[in-house]
């Protein structure tokens, strides 16, 4: 809904003015009057000032707690009811906001904040009578605050009463004189209404003030074509072109009439005329590459197309970060990975303000497993915006691929303490601190985070398998590793990794049998590739006797790489080295 906006020191000024002259003060300007002595009057006056810093740096539920302590000592304090009514507005609580706004207004009842603030919270529950009334009521005590003029526009439009809303514009017009803005909206509402010949009179009215202004005609178009006026048309083109000869506006109206009348193919041969002209805004050729985009999720042959205007949309527009965005949605839709990163990277620079192409970027880098590229983009995207927990993560997986151990569990701990209402992601959290305290040899900590991760999930396979892999390597709580081993694979049966560590977790309890029947297992779904199982493989083979066997697979583990820093002592030794 819409906020209203206000200045902060509105409220202090309700608070202050009121009584100052007398030591019996009261806390706005009502008729409601609460006496205080200047002690309690200098208490509630420091509460307010603090319960207004708390709102303006977003601390709403303390504020809403020091506005509470306030309305304890004057009930009748209608700004701190305003202010808890703002806030409550603003979390989305609108049915405890009007509530709280009523109570302002029957206290001071002539505070158009509050009546304006009511009438936006009816029109949230669809009470548009109500709000019309208190818009109506604002106009006859304030005509020339134009904002509720206009509220009231946008109230009786969302009535569905197009008459009244020109009604309205009509007594707007009359005392601010011409205006474009209205008068293009008059022009919107006759066409709801059916009526184009008035909406034709609107628009002749701002070719009567500008007749050379190639634009206002071009606006007669788009109603010609309602009326299928072909004729109309044609002479409007040629009153264009007799102005201006290159004006964008034929051009895009080609393309949208083309387009309404099923003609695509001619449509589109307009369109690099349109993205090649710098008259024509961003956001026009925006919209129509939006419309690309719909169509190439189900025919990939648009995209080749797509990359035409897009080539020619950077060219024209090269210092855009939408240019460059959405570039890289298409270049991602194609699958070209780390063509996309890279234009989301560029438009990242562009603009920085634009939270979800750092989402874009971030996940990217993650994706092409480019951890020096993460670090850089999060520590910039943290800097920017240092209450997004996902930015914490990532730059703590890039830090602990980096093995950076130290800075990743720091990212973590600033970054849980960010994460509200999202189970999955808490895990995460504490999953990535139990892998990172253990690289760090801080076991405590380690299994400490590990179990907050299970008791969320009890049944998150890899957490499940991580947490019984490194105690399985600290030879403690063998029992629970492999309760939490076996669990995994029975969560996800054909994860090598996960039989793997079974294996491995029965291998460190001596039961080699058992373990043997798992590698095998492994081996058998892929793990014949990673020397890491290749060598697990080995050990186990030693440990009941094919010690051959045990050799061979060792020498396998080492062509393969990837191998533990034992391997080469067992092959020199043909046994065992741990």
């Amino acid at each position: 809904m819409k906020i209203l906006l206000y200045i902060t020191s509105f409220s202090l000024i309700l608070l202050s003015c009121s009584g100052s002259k007398q030591v019996t003060k009261t806390s706005t300007g009502s008729t409601n009057k609460t006496h205080l002595d200047e002690q309690t009057y200098l208490k509630m006056k420091s509460l307010f000032i603090d319960a207004q810093a708390q709102k303006n740096i977003g601390n709403f539920d303390q504020a809403m707690s020091l506005f509470n302590r306030v309305l304890e000592i004057d009930p009748n304090n209608d700004a701190a009811l305003f202010d808890q009514a703002m806030i409550l507005d603003r979390k989305g609580e609108y049915e405890y906001a009007l509530k709280k706004v009523e109570e302002a207004a029957q206290i001071n009842p002539s505070n158009k904040w509050y009546q304006s603030l009511r009438a936006q919270l009816y029109s949230v529950f669809g009470k548009y009578d109500i709000s019309e009334k208190i818009y109506e009521d604002l106009i006859s005590a304030d005509p020339d605050n134009f904002d509720f003029s206009y509220d009231l526009v946008s109230t009786q439009m969302q009535m569905g009463n197009f008459d009244k809303s020109i009604e309205t514009l009509n007594k707007i017009e009359e005392r601010t004189g011409f205006n474009e803005d209205i008068i293009l909206q008059k022009k919107s509402l006759y066409l709801e209404l059916q009526k184009p010949e008035l909406a034709l009179a609107e628009i002749q009215k701002l070719i009567d003030s500008n007749p050379k202004e190639a634009r206002y005609h071009s606006m007669l178009l788009s109603i010609y074509a309602y009326e299928k006026n072909d004729e109309k048309i044609k002479e409007t083109i040629a009153n264009i072109k007799a102005i201006d000869p290159d004006d964008p506006s034929i051009k895009l109206f080609a393309y949208d009439y083309n387009m309404s009348q099923g003609d695509k193919e001619k449509a589109t041969e307009s369109l690099p005329e349109i993205f090649e002209s710098s008259e024509i805004n961003i956001d026009t050729k925006m919209d129509i590459l939006l419309n690309l985009y719909n169509e190439a999720a189900n025919d990939a042959s648009q995209i080749n197309s797509a990359y035409e205007l897009i080539d020619i949309l950077t060219r024209v527009h090269p210092n855009e970060a939408k240019s460059h965005a959405i570039s890289g949605d298409f270049l991602l839709m194609d699958d070209r990975i780390e063509d996309a990163r890279n234009a989301f990277k560029k438009a990242s620079e562009l603009d920085p303000s634009r939270i979800a192409v750092w989402n874009q970027l971030i996940t990217l880098d993650a994706q092409l497993n480019k951890p020096e590229w993460l670090i850089e983009d999060t520590e910039v995207a943290l800097e920017l915006y240092p209450l997004t927990p996902s930015f914490y993560y990532y730059n703590a997986i890039a830090n602990s691929q980096e093995q950076n151990y130290e800075k990743a569990v720091e990212s973590l701990l600033a970054g849980k303490e960010l994460v509200y209402n999202d189970d999955n992601l808490k895990v995460e959290f504490y999953s990535a601190l139990g892998n990172n305290y253990h690289e760090l040899k801080q076991y405590k900590e380690s299994d400490k985070y590990f179990d907050k991760a299970l008791n969320i999930n009890q049944n998150n396979a890899i957490v499940l398998n991580n947490y019984s892999y490194f105690l399985s390597i600290r030879n403690e709580k063998l029992n629970e590793a492999e309760s939490m081993a076996k669990l995994a694979n029975q969560l996800q049966p054909n994860s090598v990794s996960y039989m793997d560590t079974y294996a491995w977790v029965l291998y460190v309890g001596g039961k080699y049998e058992e373990s043997n029947i798992w590698i095998k297992k492994a081996m058998a779904n892929g793990g014949d590739s990673s020397g890491v199982i290749v060598e697990h493989y080995g050990d186990i083979l030693f440990r009941i006797g094919e010690k051959d066997l045990a050799i061979t697979q060792w020498n396998k583990a080492k062509e393969l790489g990837d191998f533990s820093e034992f391997l080469l002592d067992k092959i020199s030794q043909k046994k065992i080295i741990e």
